[in-house]
């Protein structure tokens, strides 16, 4: 069998499907041609018949009535029978009906003579002989077709029957041009109309379009059908569609000849392509390397020119991974085993045979097990190969087994190694020795759980042995009872700021050396932070028990360290003790009452132990709960001011106000200010609450003054609130919200805290009273002042702290208020006692010179409804309430 190259298969393909195409192309459009001229001109042929036998039915109706009516006029048949009136009453009768050319009428008499003749009568086609005899024999129409030249024509007879004698006394002969009726249809020359009063196959016409319509032709009791006949000519429009039809075929044979030389060019091209890509590939393949030749169509070939390419280079590249990797595998400084798919070992580099000991020969055939297990405490136990078969790898911790059977610590990541069909074909294993890793990790380890600088445990060691004491897999039969103590050094700072932070290094070293001494064994102790300490002492007697045996143990809570230059002194630490499980039952809870009991520790005087009791958990639990209540209570405004009156002690003249917090809540009950303030500072929230009573006190300003002319309000605000300008911003909104100005406002803070944020003190305080609002200095005399730098701060008033009002039956006391006023004078500022409380104290002041006060003598903080009830003047125990019990 010859060989037919693929250039040659393309072309002739293609050629054999283009010859093809154009001829059925050529035949449809024939097929077509004559579908449209045989549907289109039959429709169109069938509109011509219903419009000829519409106009004609039309004419000839209209026709034999007219003549119908002729024949049937007595003008008619009397001139018939009066041969004097022919000319006076039928002539002129014909003469104005004979008008029409395509319609006219002569008068026969009852033997078929002429009698009246219409002009050019003698030109025109007549009835028969024999019809017009049949029409005076039966006395019926008689119709028959003629044709005169081109024209159709149609001529009947009527027979004129006058009332007094049965026959005919004269004839109607009727001539009707067909052709000219159709005149005014404008018909197309091509169309062609035949007659016939018989049946339509004696019309004689042969043509592929035509169609038949009959039409009666209806007298007075008598009816002819007339068959009309419609024919078109196609032979024109079948010339037409040959012609289209040669047309195609030129073109279709010009086309394929186009087609034929495309076609052999572009199976060229594409074998040339081709040819290309088998070379570029071939070279590829042989030589190993070669430039890479780029297809720039942009078609299929190029794709498959591209892909065929990118294929033998990426087996080039994998050839030259592969050398690589089996470089690598040799000279890699990590342990690489590679076993087979029953798990025997297949290959393993000379990094593992150093690390083991063993030759290769002695490896090559045998289990992976025999090198490596888990550690005894990871993954539970579980199988290297079975995790590796279930999830394709494993990584994490084991020992290399060496040839004497000695442990490595190892990193091993082990991997499944899977064909193209998704088959596994053995595991790779990667070992890294980390016996040095795991050193660093005890040494590590060792240090993250000590403390530096004493050498005991840290917090951190503390916390996970609680959380091993306290785990709930033990169940509470299983879990030891112990005594929490929180630890703390009284008055560290003082030792470092008068002997240096190396030395009071030196002293927690002595404190912890002590406490690890002293404290009742079997204890944990632990050094949490700075001056800080916490010591569980495990208990197997009563908690009351375990108190005598401590205090026992500790002798004193004051111990004597020793200071540079041999210098001996005092140290103290104050402790809060709870018990688990009896106080808490979580280590959170624990450290949370064992730090409120340090507290209270702290706030009885320090250096002493306190054991949690129910008054300090109902403290712990009441300051939670204000804790939990006052942020809304803040953002519901339940602290509210209470306002008490400030008078002058000669009148009694309400002269101004104190505003002070009060808080009664709707689940804690009245909640003191004591209580709340410092949790507010605690909290963050001492800004918000002091926001929420100046907003309050601004609100009231305007009815307070109102009501008490002059009367100026005094509020307090913390030192701190000083720093920062907090205070001045706090004031500043209400600014914004409420009023320009704070006229009638006076600030009070006390000394200590005023003199301790002296820096700034002179600059804010000036911010202030551009605000309009004066400064009061409270409890003043209570604390330290500098009165130097007093003198030179803008404040305004003083307020005798209410301790010394209630001492001045000692007359000590009574040269301190007496010093106070006399300072007070000098420096140009008002006065106010505080907590006059009887009679005898307002006497006593008054004869000292001082004129204002405030007091339950005169009045009890209330809210601004009642004091709005107050009179101007108030009368000394009046509104009093009952005095203060000492």
């Amino acid at each position: 069998m010859a060989s037919v190259s693929l250039r040659q298969q393309i072309s002739n393909r293609l050629l054999r499907i283009l010859g093809t195409y154009v001829l059925g192309f050529t035949v449809l459009i024939f097929l077509l041609a004559l579908a449209s001229v045989f549907f289109f001109h039959h429709s169109q042929l069938r509109q011509y018949q219903t419009l000829i036998a519409t106009k004609l039915s039309a004419e000839l109706s209209a026709i034999v009535r007219e003549s119908d009516s002729v024949g049937n006029s007595p003008v008619v048949w009397t001139g018939l029978t009066d041969s004097a009136g022919r000319e006076t009453y039928l002539e002129p009768l014909l003469a104005n009906i004979n008008r029409n050319p395509a319609y006219q009428i002569d008068v026969l008499d009852y033997r078929g003579r002429n009698f009246i003749l219409s002009p050019n009568s003698d030109q025109r086609p007549r009835l028969s002989a024999e019809a017009v005899q049949r029409t005076i024999d039966e006395a019926l129409p008689q119709v028959e077709l003629s044709s005169m030249g081109s024209d159709q024509l149609l001529l009947f007879s009527l027979p004129v029957i006058a009332p007094f004698t049965d026959s005919p006394v004269g004839i109607l002969l009727s001539s009707v041009n067909l052709t000219r009726e159709l005149t005014a249809l404008a018909l197309p020359d091509s169309l062609g109309i035949a007659y016939s009063l018989r049946s339509p196959r004696e019309i004689a016409t042969w043509s592929l379009l035509r169609t038949h319509a009959s039409l009666p032709i209806r007298f007075d009791r008598h009816e002819i059908p007339l068959h009309i006949e419609v024919t078109m000519s196609v032979w024109l429009r079948l010339l037409v569609a040959m012609l289209a039809v040669a047309l195609t075929l030129v073109s279709g044979g010009w086309l394929y000849r186009r087609l034929g030389r495309w076609a052999d060019t572009f199976a060229k091209d594409l074998t040339d392509r081709l040819d290309t890509l088998v070379e570029v590939t071939s070279r590829l393949a042989v030589e190993g390397h070669t430039q890479v030749v780029h297809d720039r169509v942009g078609d299929e070939i190029t794709a498959v020119f591209d892909a065929v390419q990118a294929i033998v280079l990426r087996q080039r590249a994998t050839s030259q991974k592969l050398l690589v990797s089996s470089r690598v595998f040799e000279t890699a400084a990590e342990a690489i085993l590679i076993t087979d798919d029953q798990g025997r070992i297949a290959d393993v580099n000379a990094a593992l045979l150093r690390m083991t000991g063993y030759q290769r020969q002695e490896l090559i055939g045998q289990p992976a097990g025999l090198l490596y297990r888990l550690q005894d405490n990871a993954q539970g136990g579980e199988n290297i190969g079975e995790t590796v078969r279930t999830q394709g790898e494993w990584r994490g911790e084991t020992f290399f087994l060496t040839r004497d059977h000695r442990p490595i610590p190892v990193m091993l990541a082990v991997s499944s190694l899977i064909d193209e069909h998704h088959k596994v074909l053995g595991n790779v294993a990667i070992f890294s020795d980390i016996s040095a890793v795991k050193q660093a990790e005890d040494q590590l380890r060792q240090l993250s759980y000590q403390d530096p600088l004493t050498g005991l445990p840290n917090y951190r060691a503390f916390s996970e042995m609680m959380e091993r004491l306290l785990d709930p897999d033990l169940g509470q039969t299983g879990k030891q009872r112990f005594a929490l103590l929180f630890i703390d050094l009284d008055h560290l700072k003082l030792i470092n700021d008068s002997y240096g932070h190396e030395q009071g290094d030196q002293v927690i070293v002595q404190i912890a050396q002590s406490l690890a001494r002293f404290l009742p064994k079997p204890h944990f102790v632990c050094r949490r932070s700075g001056d800080e300490f916490i010591a569980v002492l495990y208990m197997d007697d009563a908690a009351e028990d375990m108190a005598q045996r401590l205090q026992a143990s500790m002798q004193t809570v004051t111990h004597r360290i020793e200071l540079p230059g041999g210098v001996m002194a005092q140290a103290s630490f104050s402790v809060g003790a709870v018990v688990y499980p009896d106080h808490a039952r979580n280590l959170n809870d624990l450290l949370v009452m064992a730090d409120s009991a340090l507290q209270f520790s702290k706030d009885a005087g320090r250096a002493r132990v306190t054991w949690l009791n129910s008054e300090i958990i109902h403290t712990l639990n009441r300051r939670r709960r204000i804790e939990a209540r006052l942020p809304e209570a803040l953002q519901a405004r339940l602290i509210v001011p209470h306002y008490q009156p400030e008078v002058e002690l000669r009148s009694g003249r309400v002269c101004g106000f104190e505003a002070l917090a009060r808080w009664n809540d709707p689940e804690l009950g009245p909640v003191s200010p004591a209580e709340f303030v410092s949790i507010a500072e605690n909290m963050g929230r001492i800004d918000q609450l002091t926001e929420t009573m100046l907003c309050q006190i601004v609100d009231d300003l305007g009815p307070l003054r109102e009501r008490f002319a002059d009367a100026r309000v005094a509020f307090n605000v913390s030192a701190k609130q000083l720093g920062d300008q907090r205070i001045f911003k706090l004031l500043s909104n209400c600014v914004t919200a409420k009023r320009s100005r704070f006229e009638g406002l006076v600030m009070e803070v006390t000394e200590t805290e005023l003199i301790s944020s002296m820096e700034d003190a002179q600059v804010q305080l000036d911010s202030l009273i551009g605000l309009g609002i004066d400064i009061a200095i409270d409890d003043f005399g209570k604390g330290y002042s500098s009165l130097s730098r007093l003198g030179h701060l803008p404040i305004h008033k003083l307020k005798i702290d209410s301790s010394f009002v209630w001492s001045l039956h000692d007359p000590s006391y009574i040269k301190i208020v007496q010093a106070i006023l006399a300072l007070a004078s000098t420096l140009h500022m008002d006065v106010t006692a505080e907590g006059v409380e009887t009679i005898a104290q307002r006497d006593c002041l008054l004869e000292m010179g001082c004129s204002k006060a405030q007091g339950f003598l005169f009045a009890r903080p209330m809210p601004l409804p009642e004091v709005l009830q107050l009179a101007v003047c108030l009368t000394p125990g009046q509104n009093a309430q009952p005095l203060r019990v000492s």
